[in-house]
């Protein structure tokens, strides 16, 4: 990419395939399901795993995978995050999207050897679900748009009181190839 040119990638997750979850603990009222191969759906989801619980009233544990995350590889995120549904109130679902009031597992963490560690606990049930999940992953990039950025300078004096100039100068850059 030449100086002053700019590009817009988006990337999104695509498929998954040999799912699986090394389960250290798993809560006794929920169920973990597995998907053994994933697709991303056209809103670009693409779904890992769920944790159902075996009470309707409490909540649904989703996990996906987040291919931009692990792409920019930013501060060592993890590319599974867990989405929940069923908390009861907006303040809950903050609380687990931050990792607050005795709840975890929004964002999983990356291990050394590249896996990542889920840990999901409500404050009603402590930790519902320990693992380390391992896949292979695909992800898809698109070339949104890319932009030549030209840069000129110009500085006019002039004289307030009569509006005389008494100095003009525009630079614009090279429109060459090569710079």
């Amino acid at each position: 990419m030449g100086k002053g040119r700019t590009q817009r990638l988006q990337i999104w997750p695509d498929n998954a395939n040999g799912i699986v979850i090394d389960v250290a603990f798993c809560h006794s009222d929920y169920v973990l399901r597995v998907e053994q191969s994933a697709t991303a759906t056209p809103t670009k989801l693409l779904r890992l795993f769920s944790l159902v619980p075996n009470t309707p009233s409490h909540p649904t544990f989703y996990g996906r995978y987040d291919a931009r995350d692990d792409m920019n590889g930013r501060n060592g995120a993890s590319a599974v995050d867990v989405d929940a549904q069923g908390l009861t109130s907006v303040e809950e679902e903050d609380d687990f999207k931050g990792g607050k009031g005795g709840f975890s597992g929004h964002h999983s963490t990356k291990t050394e050897d590249g896996r990542h560690k889920i840990v999901i606990a409500t404050p009603k049930h402590g930790k519902i679900l320990e693992g380390v999940l391992s896949m292979n992953a695909g992800a898809r990039a698109e070339l949104l748009e890319e932009v030549d950025l030209k840069v000129s300078d110009s500085v006019r004096i002039f004289n307030p009181e009569t509006g005389e100039i008494l100095f003009d100068s525009c630079s614009v850059p090279s429109t060459d190839k090569a710079g």
